[in-house]
């Protein structure tokens, strides 16, 4: 550790190898509880790699271990690697794309900004904003009739799954145009930088990992989801 802080040649550069150390360790304790913030080891390889961190890619093999020796400890005391169990079976294009329009659909149920957050990808998104409290309205009486078995309990949960579907759509669409837009030159104020390889990483891979290995979709998976651009 002393030659690396002399390497750095300063205690700035010494306050950045623990910073990267302790998001390493945090990181990998994490995923000794939740497998499924696996996807995050891309983001903090994308931290390193776009801040040309080089010489601090080794903090990358500290989460790693940690999970090694997890999978050893199951081995000797169980048998086989738990992590091993998480695969699907027979998981094909027809369920990851079904399993999709699950994840945006739960998305949409516990994401009632989408509209707002639509509105930002057009330069005068001041119509769509008009609409919320329309939304807001719409959603009221639905609820109303609901309520009172104007409308029946079986047709009230059918709407509601289309629209947390639309809406998930809404917000998956807003944040795809976003960012070309960001990564596009010109596109919009500012350039592309660090902060938003890492959202658009954090989301995308959490996104595709939850699809491919999540055994059902619940909010506790789409939490992960939303968190980056919350």
């Amino acid at each position: 550790m002393p030659g690396i802080c002399l390497a750095t040649g300063s205690a700035g550069g010494f306050r950045e190898i623990l910073r990267y150390i302790l998001a390493a360790l945090v990181f990998g304790l994490a995923v000794l509880v939740k497998y499924t913030v696996l996807p995050l080891f891309i983001v903090l390889a994308v931290s390193l790699l776009w801040k040309r961190k080089y010489q601090l890619l080794w903090t990358l093999l500290i989460p790693l271990a940690m999970l090694a020796l997890w999978s050893w400890w199951n081995l000797r005391e169980f048998g086989y690697f738990h992590i091993a169990g998480r695969n699907r079976d027979n998981f094909g294009l027809n369920d990851f794309l079904a399993t999709s329009l699950s994840v945006m659909a739960c998305l949409g149920a516990v994401t009632p900004f989408a509209l707002s957050f639509f509105s930002r990808i057009f330069r005068n998104g001041k119509p769509f904003t008009i609409l919320i409290p329309a939304v807001l309205g719409a959603f009221l009486l639905f609820f109303l009739l609901s309520w009172y078995g104007i409308i029946n309990a079986g047709l009230s949960k059918e709407i509601l799954r289309y629209l947390f579907l639309l809406n998930g759509m809404v917000l998956v669409t807003a944040i795809v145009v976003l960012a070309v837009k960001r990564m596009r030159p010109g596109g919009m104020t500012g350039s592309f930088d660090h902060t938003d390889a890492v959202l658009i990483s954090w989301f995308a891979g959490v996104t595709v990992f939850i699809i491919q290995f999540a055994p059902f979709i619940a909010t506790r998976h789409i939490l992960l989801i939303i968190r980056p651009f919350c």
